[in-house]
């Protein structure tokens, strides 16, 4: 079936329905770049939009927004330009519900107060987020001579950038980023981890820097990025992720007014321990300290080290469920 495009900018192929972004990176190396780390750096880069759907779906889902559902994305590199490196690329996302996409994606322009010029940072931005907190948490502590200098403060480009696109605070963007990284296995952070030193590595020793977008507030300065590891080092201790789907829970909370401290749970179907609880940002507070207990989306995690048994760490609140939708479940 040919590609047809509709007025909202969704396209189809072959019967399924997509949105394409574009996404840009320039290397300013003066000497160029060598030949494997371009390949390994494209190969990389198809690591980070493959993780795109989920961090995506998690975003919009703590926006209160439903019935989008993100099913696959695809890369596509459409130039290369040497001199300064230029890699151009088209982003497909894929949408499993094709009947009211269009009303749905209106309504998530609305909600996060969506422009053409912020929409089409939305998604380079996401995938540069996700990058960052990768290379944040790698352990690279073998090699002191390693320098990965990332900010990732709320007055960071990427984070006021993000937040921005998203129509978010910037705390409120950055704890979402930080509560959808940390729902994700260990094995899956260790690709994502190995995947953007792959893309940053040909800008280490202050060899060049790295633009995104040709937007200066989300460049990476090879000045901050020193003799990268191969791959980033196994921890010990690792974690495991599962999700949980219209769940009970019962709360508890020694300060009902803030959602970053002082709330654990129990939820019967998982444990009978009394574990603590992560409040995601979009949460309204007011409606839940009238609770003692309630139906929603969670994430269970447990961290394990070698030889050793699994420990329950805590629980990811992801949604609370209205007393009508659970009655309709």
């Amino acid at each position: 079936m040919p590609e047809t495009i509709t007025n909202n900018r969704i396209k189809y192929l072959n019967g399924n329905p997509y949105i394409e972004y574009r996404l840009s990176l320039k290397y300013t190396n003066k000497y160029g770049v060598p030949l494997p780390e371009i390949a390994d750096g494209l190969l990389a880069l198809q690591t980070q939009v493959d993780f795109l759907p989920y961090s995506l779906n998690r975003t919009i889902k703590c926006k209160g927004i439903r019935g989008l559902k993100i099913e696959k994305s695809i890369v596509k590199l459409t130039k290369l330009e040497s001199g300064s490196l230029i890699e151009d690329f088209i982003v497909m996302l894929f949408f499993k519900d094709k009947k009211n996409l269009e009303r749905i994606l209106g309504d998530v322009r609305d909600k996060y107060k969506l422009n053409v010029m912020t929409e089409k940072f939305i998604i380079p931005i996401l995938i540069g987020a996700v990058a960052y907190f990768s290379l944040k948490s790698c352990s690279t502590s073998k090699n002191p001579e390693t320098t990965i200098n990332i900010d990732m403060s709320n007055n960071s480009g990427i984070i006021v950038s993000g937040s921005e696109a998203y129509g978010l605070r910037p705390d409120e963007y950055k704890k979402i980023l930080s509560e959808t990284y940390k729902t994700i296995s260990s094995s899956k952070k260790r690709k994502l981890e190995n995947s953007a030193l792959d893309i940053i590595r040909p800008i280490q020793n202050n060899v060049g820097d790295l633009e995104v977008m040709d937007n200066a507030s989300l460049t990476i300065k090879g000045s901050d990025i020193h003799n990268l590891p191969e791959k980033s080092e196994i921890n010990d201790s690792v974690e495991e992720c599962q999700d949980y789907k219209n769940v009970q829970i019962f709360i508890r909370a020694l300060d009902r007014d803030k959602a970053d401290h002082g709330w654990s749970a129990i939820i019967p179907i998982i444990s009978g321990a009394r574990v603590k609880l992560v409040i995601n940002s979009n949460t309204d507070l007011s409606d839940l300290a009238t609770k003692e207990s309630f139906y929603g989306d969670v994430v269970a995690v447990w961290t394990k080290k070698t030889f050793s048994k699994r420990r329950l760490k805590e629980y990811i609140l992801i949604s609370v469920y209205s007393p009508q939708v659970n009655a309709e479940k």
